[in-house]
């Protein structure tokens, strides 16, 4: 038995200025069709997690600097924030009971007269993943599932969180129908930090600085140094 309620997602999309001008002038998103999408082709966010968003803004601006096609400002990493809601039925949310038997239920449903070969390749669970999803019935608009971050992710190596048995996850939203994002509460949500240079320290928003005078370290002698932005 399902039960129908509204569901309310607070996501987090990092990207870089270069998409999220075109993002917020708009108001819509588009991604670029993969064969190893962890859930399948769609727009990702992550469920109320600024900080992990944030982080893969710089994988995004890594990424576009190898590909040398855009540069400068342009790469500067921003993340957006995207409110919006949908039915619960029109969602399969892996990390519950009732999610994995709708997509047990779908996999048995796109498994007849379909064959499906997996490889040993290292990528060949996320490639059959995402193939079986891409056949999910359309009406399940949204994905929803928490991996276990195994990279380079700082809570990793917490010393607190190994001995209390906390691992970083993920909890990644795959919209695959933007239609879902219509008329959704969608920000840009600004960098703060706080960054130390000898003598200074300048909470910063959008990357900028203040004109300072500080000591040079080098000379008995005061001098400006003018700090520009940020990536």
């Amino acid at each position: 038995m399902s039960v129908s309620y509204e569901v309310k997602i607070n996501g987090f999309h990092g990207t870089i200025d270069y998409y999220s001008k075109r993002i917020l002038l708009t108001k819509e998103f588009t991604y670029q069709y993969r064969d190893n999408h962890w859930l399948g082709q769609g727009i990702y966010f992550y469920r109320d997690d600024y900080d992990q968003a944030y982080w893969w803004s710089g994988k995004t601006r890594d990424l576009e600097r190898k590909r040398r096609k855009i540069k400068g400002k342009a790469l500067r990493r921003k993340v957006i924030k995207c409110d919006f809601t949908l039915m619960s039925e029109n969602m399969i949310n892996l990390d519950t009971d009732t999610g994995k038997r709708i997509f047990k239920s779908e996999q048995s449903r796109v498994h007849e007269g379909i064959t499906f070969k997996i490889s040993d390749h290292a990528d060949a669970s996320n490639k059959y993943r995402c193939a079986l999803i891409d056949l999910f019935d359309n009406k399940f608009k949204v994905i929803q599932y928490t991996f276990i971050e195994t990279r380079e992710k700082k809570a990793n190596k917490d010393s607190l969180f190994k001995e209390l048995g906390i691992v970083q996850n993920g909890v990644q939203i795959c919209v695959r129908d933007p239609e879902v994002l219509k008329g959704a509460d969608i920000q840009l949500i600004e960098h703060k930090r706080t960054v130390n240079y000898g003598t200074l320290t300048k909470q910063t928003e959008q990357g900028k600085f203040e004109v300072k005078e500080v000591k040079h370290q080098s000379k008995e002698k005061r001098k400006k140094f003018h700090y520009g932005s940020e990536n």
